[in-house]
C-alpha cells in the first residue's frame, strides 16, 4: 500500500511537470515561498544553518537551534523534490533593515482652555506645547534566494529587523507671547 504523502508528493511533481517547470524552477518557487522564522526575527536572531544529506539521512552540522527546524523542514522537500543523492546545504539567515523608516510629526497644543491660557499667560508661564511624535514603519524583507555550485546549495532567506518602539512622543512646552 502506498502512503497518502508519496502519492500526493508524486501528483505534485507531476502536476508541475505538466505546467513545464524545470525542477530548478520548482526549487526557486519553493525557496521563495520560504520565510524567516517569526520567533527567531523577533528576538533578532540569525546565523548560518549547515544540514548534510547523505543516504537518505539529514544531519545538521551547525546552526542556531530555533532556525534550524526550517532549514531541516526546507532541506527534506528540496531533496525529495529534486532527487539530489549526496549534497551539502548552507542557509544564510540575515536580518535586513531595508524600508524601516522612522516618521517624525509635530503639532503644537494649547494648554487648558481660554480662561486658563489667559491665566498662564498673565504668570509669564507658556500656554502652548509642542508635541513630536516618532513612528518607526517597517518594511518588506527582500525575497529569499539559493545559488547551486556543485553538491553544495547555499539558501539565503532574508527576514527584517522590527521596530522595537513603534510610537513615541516627546512634549516641548512653548510660551505664546
Amino acid at each position: 500500500m502506498i502512503p497518502f504523502a508519496a502519492i500526493l508528493v508524486a501528483s505534485g511533481l507531476s502536476a508541475a511537470s505538466l505546467f513545464g517547470q524545470s525542477p530548478a524552477d520548482q526549487m526557486k518557487s519553493r525557496i521563495e515561498a520560504v520565510h524567516y522564522v517569526p520567533l527567531a526575527e523577533m528576538a533578532r536572531v540569525q546565523g548560518d544553518v549547515r544540514i548534510s544529506h547523505h543516504s537518505d539521512s539529514l544531519t545538521v552540522v551547525s546552526g542556531p537551534p530555533l532556525l534550524v527546524p526550517l532549514a531541516r523542514q526546507t532541506t527534506a522537500s528540496i531533496v525529495l523534490l529534486m532527487g539530489l543523492e549526496d549534497s551539502e546545504f548552507t542557509y544564510h539567515f540575515v536580518l535586513t533593515d531595508s524600508g524601516t523608516t522612522t516618521v517624525v510629526n509635530s503639532r503644537i497644543i494649547k494648554r487648558g482652555n481660554a480662561f486658563e491660557r489667559v491665566i498662564l499667560r498673565a504668570l509669564g508661564l507658556k500656554a502652548e506645547k509642542t508635541v513630536t511624535e516618532y513612528e518607526c514603519r517597517e518594511g518588506e524583507a527582500p525575497p529569499s534566494d539559493f545559488r547551486i555550485n556543485g553538491a553544495s546549495i547555499e539558501i539565503w532567506i532574508y527576514g527584517r529587523v522590527r521596530c522595537i518602539m513603534t510610537n513615541s512622543s516627546t512634549l516641548v512646552a512653548r510660551r505664546q507671547a
